[in-house]
């Protein structure tokens, strides 16, 4: 939303009513019937779904300016996710069938809302499909260069990325063992490409960042050394 025109967003944040939601709760629920629409305003959103074995998988997350639930709006099926406060989050909720009449009424808000819509199913998609090719140091860098790509904050020492994404949330995004994200994040840090604090990241260097993401790392030429650094 953040790409609208001033006027036209303003119109479109008129539409609903402020909302807040505390860390933890339930914002939208896989399978039900809801059409409501979240804008968020602030804090941080975990998308997951149920697999068939009854667990929680993360599949993305979404922050300041992102839709939450704007499919169901649209199709009026079962919401296909659920949506989980990761932090304190304000969020503007509109009607779906107010969501409707606007992004009709305003094709350039319609035309914001679905290329929203495919990014994030490109997003899902690549997921999907590192999780079953790359190594897991390969699709854990692909998936902060993303973050660093979408929601990184820039500071005099690098990017940093601010979003409460523990190791157990990267591993279900990545289709691997929380272990093996572990060792995926001590040999980042070993190379140089982060530097990880509670619940935050730092990113000194995008573009080493994004050659481990495009697997150059798992190359010889820039194996790990014993010093903890890694050939540039």
């Amino acid at each position: 939303m953040g790409d609208l025109p001033a006027r036209l967003r303003a119109e479109f944040l008129r539409l609903g009513a402020e909302c807040s939601f505390a860390r933890g709760n339930v914002i939208v629920a896989e399978g039900d019937r809801t059409t409501e629409v979240y804008v968020l305003l602030r804090g941080f959103v975990r998308i997951v779904n149920q697999t068939a074995a009854g667990d929680q998988t993360m599949i993305a997350i979404r922050t300041t300016g992102d839709l939450v639930g704007e499919l169901a709006a649209l199709d009026r099926v079962p919401r296909l996710s659920t949506a989980i406060a990761a932090s304190a989050v304000t969020a503007r909720v509109i009607d779906g069938a107010w969501f409707r009449a606007f992004t009709a009424e305003h094709p350039q808000v319609g035309e914001a809302v679905a290329q929203s819509v495919r990014a994030k199913f490109r997003t899902a998609t690549r997921y999907r499909v590192a999780a079953g090719q790359a190594s897991v140091l390969t699709r854990v860098a692909r998936v902060l260069a993303q973050l660093v790509d979408s929601y990184g904050r820039e500071l005099s020492t690098g990017i940093l990325i601010d979003i409460p994404l523990p190791q157990h949330d990267v591993a279900s995004l990545v289709g691997a063992a929380e272990k093996s994200v572990a060792r995926a994040y001590v040999q980042l840090r070993a190379a140089g490409v982060i530097r990880a604090r509670y619940r935050e990241v730092l990113v000194p260097d995008v573009k080493l960042l994004h050659r481990y993401a495009d697997g150059d790392a798992d190359q010889p030429a820039i194996a790990l050394t014993g010093s903890g650094g890694a050939r540039r």
